[in-house]
């Protein structure tokens, strides 16, 4: 019985760990990254993919990506993907607002 108790405590626990580290927007794929300001400012360069778990994937040459605000920078060569919706989307340079799922981008471009 002390054992049964013991692994459904240690299961809650884990659950409880895995939610707080679920609350990250962005996971990013790249291949150099720079964490600045105590982890709140993420800056990648040289060429990249940044997705979300809505299905978003951001490729881009480099990324700003605030956390306090939730806000990702991308520019160079962006190509966004919406895999629930098929949508692609090319640009220069966008700016994504996660928290109000909205993308702007700030030059010429298509889909």
């Amino acid at each position: 019985m002390k054992n049964k108790l013991l692994i459904l405590y240690l299961l809650l626990i884990l659950n409880w760990i895995n939610s707080a580290y679920a609350n990250e927007f962005f996971n990013f794929d790249i291949t150099e990254i720079e964490i600045l300001d105590n982890g709140n400012t993420i800056k990648g360069n040289d060429r990249g993919t940044a997705t979300t778990n809505d299905g978003i994937s951001v490729a881009a040459d480099s990324f700003i990506y605030d956390k306090q605000t939730n806000i990702l920078f991308a520019n160079g060569n962006v190509v966004i993907f919406d895999s629930k919706k098929e949508i692609t989307i090319f640009s220069e340079e966008i700016t994504y607002f996660k928290n109000t799922e909205t993308i702007v981008t700030n030059s010429r471009s298509s889909s």
